[in-house]
């Protein structure tokens, strides 16, 4: 395969009259043995977003003055990398992975933290481990935001029997169908329902000095699950609980 043949396929499309003298083979290994290269410029961290978000919302403001910038800022820095990037095939990567983790803009107040998503739940994981990346996007407060899993509550769990509130099983379906082992594996809505009530207490704590992912006992569904015929305990710990 010719060199330029080979960054419109892997890249994204030559931008200049340089030719790597690299092998082909060499040139995409080389991406993935380095770090991350990329460079962002004038964004901050998911708990910025969420702090701007929260201000919003307290306030009432309209026209999504406090959120708008944060988005534009990480939309300019993100073009920025993609369009200067010494690592073309790592960049594709990077958003081959955030395209089917996808997050949509239209619910949940996500634009706030989408850049930060990227960020933080894609980039980093890119060259390793599947599962590494899964378990970082499903705990992103993009993710629960968009998927609502942030009202997702035991309907035995404390918190479920005083709110009479129940499981969201948006998250769950989401990640069997589109996320990991698709509906070709034979899961049933029995497995959607299971692991969505493993998935309560995913949440996000808007009150502390930098929000972020917080697990909830509370409202967690107490109990051993069976998901796809896999026996899990009564809790499962990703990170320090919250009340």
């Amino acid at each position: 395969m010719r060199f330029v043949s080979a960054i419109n396929r892997f890249g994204w499309g030559q931008r200049d009259s340089k030719a790597s003298d690299m092998p082909l083979r060499e040139w995409l290994s080389q991406q993935l043995n380095e770090p991350d290269a990329a460079i962002f410029r004038n964004v901050g961290a998911c708990s910025d977003g969420l702090i701007a978000l929260q201000e919003q919302r307290k306030t009432k403001i309209q026209g999504d003055p406090v959120v708008k910038p944060i988005f534009q800022a990480e939309v300019a820095t993100q073009l920025d990398n993609l369009l200067v990037t010494d690592q073309p095939f790592r960049e594709q990567l990077a958003w081959f992975w955030f395209n089917h983790f996808t997050v949509s803009l239209r619910q949940g107040g996500t634009r706030a933290v989408i850049g930060a998503y990227m960020r933080e739940a894609i980039r980093p994981h890119v060259t390793g481990r599947f599962s590494d990346m899964l378990l970082a996007v499903m705990r992103h407060p993009a993710m629960l935001m968009y998927l609502e899993n942030t009202s997702s509550i035991g309907p035995t769990s404390p918190a479920g029997r005083k709110s009479h509130h129940g499981l969201n099983e948006n998250l769950a379906r989401e990640c069997l169908e589109l996320h990991t082992v698709s509906p070709a594996s034979g899961y049933t809505q029995t497995d959607v329902t299971s692991f969505a009530a493993v998935l309560t207490g995913w949440s996000i704590d808007m009150k502390t000095e930098q929000p972020g992912f917080v697990l909830r006992e509370k409202g967690h569904e107490p109990g051993e699950k069976t998901v796809m015929g896999h026996d899990l305990p009564g809790w499962i710990r990703a990170s320090p609980s919250a009340p």
